[in-house]
């Protein structure tokens, strides 16, 4: 058998207009995140409070590529992990949210059907 050659795996990125709170910002996201922080972030409340700081962190490390926030101060945000927990409440729930649409297809998580998709 002749030897394969290796395949890099590409990075991923999609562009996000967020809602809510941060209504007018954007953000640029890698797609193509580690399983195992995708799994702690499906099971973020069985997780200690320390373990859901380092997951927030290590999503915003590995996920959040580039942003337009600024902070109340007139200072740029830092797309990254310690960014995203300098966020309020509300906008930290307002990013959530817009990438949680976005990875799900685009269907807001409310309304999504929890039967499985059989058209593949």
């Amino acid at each position: 058998m002749a030897k394969r050659k290796k395949f890099k795996v590409k990075q991923q990125t999609s562009e996000i207009d967020l809602t809510g709170t941060l209504e007018g910002g954007w953000a640029k996201l890698n797609l193509n995140m580690p399983m195992r922080l995708m799994l702690n972030i499906e099971n973020l409340d069985d997780l200690s409070k320390q373990e859901q700081r380092d997951t927030i962190v290590e999503f915003g490390d590995s996920v959040l590529v580039e942003w337009n926030l600024v902070g109340t101060d007139g200072n740029d945000i830092p797309p990254n992990g310690e960014g995203l927990l300098s966020l309020g409440s509300a906008d930290y729930l307002s990013f959530f949210r817009s990438w949680a649409v976005k990875v799900n297809g685009g269907e807001n998580l409310e309304q999504q059907s929890s039967e499985p998709d059989t058209s593949v």
